[in-house]
């Protein structure tokens, strides 16, 4: 998918539950963020019983390789264990989300 000349300019949230930082995922994560021409939001929700602390300096190096990939300099990448997750599922056409 990468090497396809496909844009994804309508998409400005995108919500990924369950998130684990496994290769697989952070390959996705990738794509996501460098076809994403207008996004808003990128919002990573940890599962239930994830081993990977994200609080962690060694989990907060995530930042600085998810934002090298943002196609779209405005995005805010938000990431959340699952009990703490306070970004909005509902409707698609407005999202409100905190990350303090």
């Amino acid at each position: 998918m990468e090497k396809f000349d496909l844009y994804f300019d309508r998409l400005n949230f995108i919500k990924l539950r369950g998130f684990k930082f496994i290769a697989a995922e952070l390959h996705l994560a990738k794509i996501l963020l460098q076809k994403t021409t207008n996004l808003d939001a990128l919002v990573l929700v940890s599962q239930k019983n994830c081993v990977a602390n994200i609080w962690t300096p060694y989990g907060r190096r995530y930042d600085k390789l998810l934002n090298s990939w943002k196609a779209s300099p405005e995005a805010k990448i938000v990431t959340f264990e699952h009990m703490d997750d306070r970004s909005q599922s509902g409707s698609s056409h407005s999202r409100e989300f905190s990350s303090d």
